[in-house]
């Protein structure tokens, strides 16, 4: 029998692409929901493998691969998405994971598994397709527009690789938005309230803290920081060599466990903090694991919160001290937040809990599944998109963006926390006679151009020969996405171009070819947030307008 062809969507999903785990959802009848996999879950974990005929295999059935696999199984990648491939980089990264980091051909990390070098881009279009195939078969529709969730904490690069991530899974992204606002937007979801939050997300591999301004249908990101290198996966390995190290103790020998043991540990030990979050002792039982001497031992064990806090304590000490710095940026003490939200899966941990009552003077809310909030947070702003009725979101930068100084400094030319959009200038000294130049731009916080994350080059290729000096204008243009675009201009010989990033440079290179040129930045401070959400050359983006909230009434809090 023929079946008449599915229809194409007019309809946008939004989706959390997470470290640990990804999740879509949509908005039904004005309700978001979260679309369940094909398994039946509301969540997939991100984890890629393949199959002997070299296919991806994504979400459940991939993780149940991790024992059997351990070295050919990719998980965790997003924390290394867009991410050059530098020693310290791998250095750092390597133990946290059985397979094997490498460059691609791009010199971006990758991951080596089965013979091949997969680039971390490939590996979340894997994920992202297969949550596209699962809103599909949920609705009955072909599915090719959504709203993508990123850490707030992501550099340029990073954003520009999702982008490219939801291009090779048949999606057109239609907007990028940052964890934390979307965690806000759906707490602030048809409540009309007036109120400042403080959105505190840990989730599996990052940590992000957004200060946010709930005005009526008006969000406002006031400060945001994080750590990218922090996660539930850290606490996990921490419980891992606590466990190893008491079984070596008790043994009296050094225990050097296989690549399948090791995965096996590391389940084992992140199934015991999930317990731990419910319980105050956990059981952990690994039977018959296997040494590098071929004998084989039964790790039993228990762990206690106790255990838990004093192993996990400086990880925690980490988060708060974030909190602290967010709170200083945003010139705010703790007792002028209304409420502190919970986003991330380690966010159920009762010491982290315990230390933000403690500064807070209160309970964090609970209202909202915190594994599910960001994606329904994204589906209210793809479900606004499609309509043209939405509230506004005005967000900030969040790490600064600059240029290389021929000295191997970093000049600051838009700094982080200036609310987007936003246009920045710099302004070059190009010396007489020169036909080329080679710009390196950097993203973060250090002082030295090469500590800070490397965007790329700028390469101004055919500049008009001046027999004096000339000035070069730089414009730095951030969209609402904090997504970014160079334009150069020299008035004196009429040359003009838009430049795009690109890194077949490496940092050491570019700062080399920038000789003597002289740089200079305006020092006035970012525009102030309350006054000057838009930027100084553009509105504020407008992703809701009026009526979306009233006709939607609250579905999500019952407790009114």
């Amino acid at each position: 029998m023929h079946n008449p062809a599915v229809r194409e969507s007019d309809r946008s999903i939004g989706i959390d692409l997470g470290t640990t785990y990804s999740c879509a959802a949509i908005v039904e009848g004005g309700r978001p929901q979260v679309i369940r996999s094909r398994l039946g879950y509301s969540t997939i974990p991100s984890v890629v493998t393949f199959d002997d005929q070299g296919q991806p295999v994504v979400g459940q059935d991939a993780e149940r691969r991790t024992i059997l696999q351990p070295e050919e199984t990719i998980y965790g990648s997003k924390r290394l998405i867009g991410r050059t491939y530098l020693p310290g980089v791998v250095e750092r990264f390597q133990p946290h994971f059985q397979y094997k980091l490498g460059p691609d051909q791009d010199g971006f990390v990758a991951a080596c598994v089965g013979g091949r070098t997969v680039p971390l881009v490939e590996v979340s279009s894997y994920i992202l397709r297969e949550l596209r195939i699962a809103s599909q078969r949920s609705l009955g529709e072909k599915v090719h527009r959504a709203v993508v969730t990123v850490p707030a904490y992501f550099n340029e690069n990073q954003r520009g690789f999702v982008r490219e991530a939801g291009r090779r899974a048949g999606l057109e992204i239609i907007r990028i938005i940052n964890e934390p606002t979307a965690a806000a937007l759906c707490f602030g979801f048809n409540r009309a309230e007036h109120k400042r939050l403080l959105v505190f997300d840990l989730g599996g591999g990052t940590f992000d803290v957004s200060i946010v301004d709930l005005d009526g249908n008006t969000f406002t990101v006031v400060a945001t920081h994080g750590d990218t290198f922090l996660g539930g996966l850290d606490f996990d390995r921490r419980i891992a060599e606590f466990l190893q190290q008491r079984a070596e103790e008790r043994l009296d020998r050094e225990i050097i466990l296989s690549p399948s043991d090791r995965q096996r540990l590391r389940l084992a030990a992140q199934d015991a903090k999930h317990q731990l979050s419910e319980l105050p002792r956990a059981a952990v039982q690994i039977p018959m694991m296997k040494l590098a001497d071929g004998t084989k031992i039964d790790l039993t064990d228990t762990i206690d919160r106790h255990d838990l806090d004093e192993i996990t304590g400086d990880l925690v000490d980490r988060t708060v001290a974030v909190v602290n710095e967010t709170l200083a940026m945003a010139s705010l003490q703790a007792k002028e937040i209304d409420e502190v939200l919970l986003v991330g899966g380690q966010t159920r941990m009762p010491a982290v809990q315990k230390r933000l009552r403690e500064m807070f003077g209160r309970e964090p809310t609970k209202r909202i599944h915190p594994d599910e909030v960001v994606a329904l947070g994204a589906a209210i702003a793809a479900d606004a998109h499609d309509r043209d009725d939405t509230a506004t979101l005005r967000d900030v930068l969040p790490l600064s963006i600059g240029i290389g100084g021929a000295d191997g400094s970093f000049i600051p030319v838009i700094p982080r926390n200036t609310p987007v959009p936003h246009e920045g200038v710099a302004t070059l000294e190009i010396p007489a006679g020169s036909q080329v130049m080679k710009i390196g731009v950097f993203q973060g916080e250090k002082k030295t151009a090469k500590a800070n994350e490397f965007l790329g080059a700028l390469g101004l290729e055919g500049l008009a020969v001046a027999e004096q000096p000339v000035s070069c204008e730089l414009v730095f243009s951030l969209d609402a996405e904090c997504l970014l675009r160079v334009r150069a201009s020299v008035e004196a010989t009429g040359f003009e171009r838009e430049v795009t990033l690109g890194t077949q440079q490496t940092p050491d290179q570019v700062l080399e070819q920038l000789g003597k040129v002289r740089i200079s930045v305006p020092t006035a401070a970012p525009p102030d947030v309350a006054t000057a959400a838009a930027g100084p050359r553009g509105p504020a983006p407008q992703i809701e307008k009026k009526g979306f909230w009233q006709r939607l009434k609250g579905w999500l809090f019952e407790d009114g």
